[in-house]
């Protein structure tokens, strides 16, 4: 037996590295692609659920403050505006949410319900904006305009496309005055 290679062993040795550069390329790189993707996709996972709690955390905090701000609104005086005063007061609501870099696409009044002491007329707003400039437009509602009621509140991203931007649904209630402002304030009759 000799120790110079055969030209069966070079054939051999060129099918066995064929075959396990085959073997690499049909399953072992496939499976490294789909390893490093599965590391991609995790690690941006973990950072959406950290981009999660902490908008949680945030939410939290702004239902807080809109709870203290709900009590303190409820044990002050309420001074409210007579019903023909609600072009104006829709469009105060307008020049707030602009401060507050929301863009308003639809402010909707609903039909005036009559109560013992106020009327409420409930409206409904929609827009554009930022969840951040949202939670400052609610604060600064509860603490601007006592005569609004906010009774639900909706939001639905957009996408990475739009810079953060997001969709919301605002439901609230203006309260007014049961009587017309010359009314309340003339003399008793009889």
């Amino acid at each position: 037996m000799t120790s110079a290679l055969l030209p069966i062993d070079a054939a051999g040795m060129a099918t066995a590295a064929a075959i396990a550069a085959v073997a690499y390329f049909a399953l072992v790189g496939p499976t490294l692609d789909r390893a490093r993707e599965g590391r991609a996709a995790s690690a941006e996972l973990a950072g959406r659920l950290e981009e999660v709690g902490r908008l949680k955390g945030e939410l939290a905090a702004a239902e807080r403050r809109a709870r203290e701000s709900r009590m303190r609104v409820e044990q002050a005086p309420r001074i409210l505006r007579p019903i023909d005063a609600m072009n104006a007061r829709l469009a105060e609501l307008t020049t707030l949410a602009e401060e507050c870099s929301l863009s308003i696409e639809a402010m909707a009044p609903g039909v005036a319900a009559r109560q013992e002491r106020l009327i409420r007329v409930p409206v409904k707003m929609g827009g554009r904006g930022r969840y951040a400039d949202c939670v400052r437009f609610l604060d600064l509602l509860h603490e601007r305009f006592q005569d609004v009621d906010v009774d639900g509140f909706r939001m639905m991203t957009l996408g990475e496309e739009t810079g953060g931007s997001a969709s919301f649904s605002i439901d609230c209630a203006w309260l007014a005055a049961r009587e017309a402002a010359h009314e309340a304030s003339a003399p008793p009759k009889g």
